[in-house]
């Protein structure tokens, strides 16, 4: 070989490490931006399932909704849902479109000529009254609405169109009927002389008024100081448990808080002093006192299958009933 070809030669093989070197460095600029791209779609990604999860607690949160029907010739046309109406029925604004009766058939069977009634009523002319009517969420369950409508009118002053405000009242509905039970307790009470009818009614009550599976209550012997049973869930016989392991937080707490609420999540597993029906371990339970003057003279409670503690609205409304007993 010549020294012109050898020269050659080391020439082609430097441009062809050259070249390589060249495609390594492409290689390595295009990872790079592989990577980068990798990387922001992922966060592109996290950050629109964090927006959904946002969405998705704010549509929880949302208790009002507004619908618009329009009127022509004295009859409704046309009726649009906005989008918060999803929050509060389960039916997205879609499904309201492809399905136009289905405002009508998601109204409880029993309100259903309630709410034909208003809405003839406010095409006529007549004044615009809120109503207030049971809704078939998707699910099927319940809720209770307040329908607030507004009218507008054309410059003749007839009726075009009208909004409709829809406001979930369920929970004040759900208060309301347990208020209304524990009035009805109440009097009924005042009309027992019967210690043991009395006690009888009052459990009942509080698994009416609170939806638990199991509710009792106790009384403290006078002599013994020992809190009896009278009243349980599961039909066991009464126990003598001293009255200070119900009304004391802790096993090893020898503080005693008689008029204290104990509200007892996941029994089993708090270290509360709860001993008795081990069946019913493991289920939320809440105790109130019931006192006499400063004397407190046993406990009412109740036992829930929910692995939480029961609300604040719970034990208030169980202290009301101890309080009345």
């Amino acid at each position: 070989m010549s020294i012109r070809d050898e020269a050659k030669s080391k020439e082609q093989l430097m441009n062809e490490l050259n070249m390589l070197r060249q495609q390594l460095d492409n290689f390595r600029s295009h990872e790079v931006n592989l990577r980068k791209e990798i990387a922001e779609r992922q966060q592109a990604e996290a950050a629109w399932q964090a927006s959904e999860e946002r969405y998705k607690r704010l549509l929880s949160s949302v208790t009002d909704y507004i619908y618009t029907v329009s009127i022509q010739n004295g009859r409704p046309i046309a009726t649009s849902h906005g989008p918060n109406c999803e929050a509060i029925t389960g039916y997205s604004w879609l499904e309201y479109e492809a399905n136009p009766l289905l405002w009508f058939q998601m109204i409880h069977p029993d309100d259903r000529q309630m709410v034909l009634k208003q809405s003839a009523e406010i095409i006529a002319g007549e004044p615009a009254i809120p109503l207030e009517h049971r809704l078939i969420h998707k699910d099927g369950s319940i809720r209770w609405v307040r329908n607030t409508p507004v009218v507008r009118k054309d410059e003749q002053g007839q009726v075009v169109a009208y909004d409709g405000l829809i406001t979930d009242i369920s929970d004040r509905k759900q208060l309301e009927e347990r208020l209304a039970l524990l009035h009805q307790v109440g009097q009924e009470l005042t009309r027992l002389r019967d210690e043991t009818a009395i006690l009888r009614q009052v459990v009942e009550a509080i698994k009416t008024v609170l939806q638990c599976e199991g509710a009792g209550c106790g009384l403290i012997n006078d002599t013994t100081r020992e809190l009896q049973y009278h009243h349980h869930p599961g039909g066991q016989p009464a126990s003598a448990i001293p009255s200070d392991q119900s009304l004391t937080q802790k096993k090893n707490n020898n503080d005693h808080h008689p008029h204290q609420v104990l509200n007892v999540s996941n029994g089993s597993q708090s270290g509360y002093c709860v001993p008795f029906w081990p069946d019913w371990a493991g289920h939320s339970k809440v105790f109130v006192p019931m006192v006499i003057g400063h004397r407190v003279i046993g406990v009412l409670y109740a036992i829930s299958s929910r692995a939480r503690p029961f609300s604040a609205e719970d034990r208030q409304l169980l202290q009301t009933l101890a309080d009345q007993t």
